[in-house]
Formats: structure tokens, C-alpha cells, sequence
């Protein structure tokens, strides 16, 4: 009996572990980097970092060759050869199973566009958080288009109620963009930037209405929840 419970808590954790597996992000952006301060919902790209078979080891860098290893996961409709998906050969982003882990265990960087009302704008570097996202669905899931995949970060006010602390990124331009398809038990990494505030509480990302990542504890400003 003993063993019996051994075993079956060797699997249970295994099928955590498993689930939950993530990748080493190994740094390669030398530029200096800060946490972000906003007292306003933000909206983000969320460009992916790698989309394919899991690997132990990621490169973080953007470059061109990056983006150029992705476009085997993109399908673009304004393409000569581009051969449209029937409806149910696929899932969309919040309709497929998709399993979101926000790792806090490492902090890597990425640039973000910060506009100046008096200076030119510039293109400042700040810490994020890795998330991996995993296909659990039988199908191919659509997880975005042209280089944005709609994840929304959640923060706890004091009533334990959770509430968006961010908006959904609008494309400034809408026609001929990608769509990123990954295949089952593929992963997609991306980022989650780490605000820095005057309230710690719990975090957690959302894709669509009813999938939400691992909770962790964060710190932003309270005039983001409004």
C-alpha cells in the first residue's frame, strides 16, 4: 500500500512538472533595463520569443533571424500560396485548451516604443517575466495575429475581486497580418512585463474569459485597476 501511494504520487507530480515544464531563458539583450511604473492600463504586443517543440534552452533576442525561425508558425492571407484553414480544423486563442505558466523564477528583458510629449519618442528595454504557453488541444490553436497574442494581465484589489490592470492591443493596421498557429503539445514563449508600484497583491494573465494562468504576487500602482 505504501509503495501503491508512492507511485501515485510520483505520477501526480510528474504530471505537474510536466505541465508546468519550462524552458531555460538564456539572456542575450546587453541593454539596461528597469521595471515598469504606470499609474494607466497598458496594452501590449506580447511578441512570441519561440514557438515550436519544447526546448530545455531559449535564446531571448530580437532580431530579424529570430522573427524569420517563426514564420513557419505564421499564415498570411494577402500570400499567393495561401490556402485557407476549413473552421474546424483549428481552435482560436479562447476557444483551445492552452495552458498558461507565468515563470517567475527568471526576469528577461524586451523593448517597448515610449512616447514623449517633448523629446522624440525612444525604444526603452524592461524586465519581463517569461510565460509559456502549451498547446493542450487536439488541434492546431490560432494564439494571435500579426505579432500580438491577446493576453490580459489581472491584479486582486483589497475586496479579493480581480480586475484588468490592462487593455487589449489595437493593430494599427488590419489588413494582410499573420495569424500564429501552433500545433498540439507545441509551446509558445512570450513575455509579462513586471510592473513596479505601491501595492504587492496577486497577479495572474487571462486569455479569454475562463483561462487563467498560475497566480503570483506582483507589485503595481492602484490606479491601474481603475
Amino acid at each position: 500500500m505504501k509503495i501503491s501511494l508512492q507511485i501515485l504520487l510520483f505520477l501526480i507530480y510528474n504530471s505537474l512538472y510536466s505541465q508546468n515544464a519550462t524552458p531555460k531563458l538564456i539572456e542575450n539583450i546587453k541593454d539596461k533595463a528597469a521595471f515598469y511604473k504606470s499609474n494607466v492600463k497598458n496594452s501590449w504586443e506580447r511578441e512570441p520569443i519561440y514557438m515550436g517543440a519544447f526546448q530545455k534552452e531559449i535564446i531571448n533576442k530580437f532580431e530579424d533571424n529570430r522573427l524569420l525561425a517563426l514564420e513557419s508558425h505564421y499564415e498570411n492571407p494577402c500570400n499567393k500560396a495561401y490556402i485557407k484553414r476549413e473552421k474546424n480544423s483549428f481552435k482560436n486563442a479562447f476557444e483551445g485548451k492552452v495552458n498558461i505558466f507565468v515563470d517567475t523564477t527568471q526576469k528577461i528583458k524586451f523593448f517597448k516604443v515610449v512616447y514623449h510629449k517633448n523629446r522624440s519618442n525612444t525604444f526603452d528595454y524592461f524586465y519581463a517575466n517569461p510565460v509559456i504557453l502549451t498547446n493542450n488541444d487536439s488541434q492546431d490553436v490560432q494564439i494571435g495575429y500579426g505579432f500580438y497574442i491577446p493576453l490580459i494581465m489581472q491584479a486582486q484589489n483589497e475586496k479579493g475581486e480581480w480586475k484588468d490592470i490592462e487593455d487589449y492591443y489595437a493593430a494599427d493596421c488590419g489588413t494582410c497580418l499573420n495569424m500564429m498557429y501552433f500545433k498540439p503539445n507545441e509551446i509558445t514563449v512570450t513575455t509579462s512585463v513586471i510592473y513596479d508600484g505601491n501595492y504587492e497583491t496577486k497577479l495572474r494573465l487571462r486569455l479569454g474569459e475562463n483561462n487563467f494562468s498560475n497566480v503570483f504576487t506582483g507589485k503595481i500602482n492602484r490606479l491601474q485597476m481603475e
